[in-house]
């Protein structure tokens, strides 16, 4: 009898390290998840406020200047060219 009982007592010591192995898998896999949502989340926000800001400064008519690495562009509201040509017409 206490044989059987060593080997019931091992048998519930491994499958009880497999569960503690398994659920710190499981719990790893959703913090990446949780990480990896927060990142486009935040990536999204930050888009969504570039997007507005240079909404803001065009509608000044103004340049807006947007830069990558080396290289810079400039944009303009179409709705002000159309308004300079229109005044530029009529005189």
């Amino acid at each position: 009898m206490e044989e059987k009982s060593k080997k019931e007592k091992i048998i519930i010591y491994v499958l009880l390290i497999l569960l503690v192995a398994a659920l710190i898998y499981i719990a790893a896999i959703k913090i990446n998840n949780v990480k990896e949502n927060s990142f486009r989340l935040g990536s999204l926000f930050g888009y969504q406020q570039v997007v507005d800001e240079m909404i803001k400064q065009s509608e000044s008519c103004k340049p807006v200047s947007v830069w990558k690495e080396n290289k810079t562009v400039n944009f303009i509201d179409v709705e002000c060219l159309r308004q300079k040509s229109a005044e530029t017409d009529n005189k």
